[in-house]
């Protein structure tokens, strides 16, 4: 299992936990499930929100940072190919990067 995969695979396990409680038909019961998120959910949710932001950072960049960097990029890029993908529509249009 890669490192990748042992950092996320909480986060994994979150998301299925927030995807059951919201699928509920109660909204009663959906809140319930997300009112049980502890810090530790709160903490993974951040990460994951770190890694999209970094997916969607352009490719040019890996070439201006520490190789450390560029690599926790490219994996961020893998992990989430939607964010990325943007950011490549992004660099084809010209447009800037957003602020991060």
């Amino acid at each position: 299992m890669t490192i990748t995969a042992l950092m996320f695979a909480p986060v994994a396990a979150l998301l299925a936990r927030v995807k059951a409680a919201f699928g509920r038909t109660s909204t009663r019961a959906a809140m319930q499930g997300v009112d049980d998120l502890d810090a530790d959910d709160l903490d993974h949710m951040q990460a994951w929100s770190i890694s999209c932001r970094l997916a969607a950072v352009p490719m040019d960049y890996l070439g201006r940072v520490p190789p450390e960097v560029a690599s926790l990029i490219r994996q961020a890029k893998e992990l989430h190919p939607r964010m990325a993908a943007g950011a490549a529509e992004r660099d084809a249009r010209g447009e800037p990067c957003p602020p991060l």
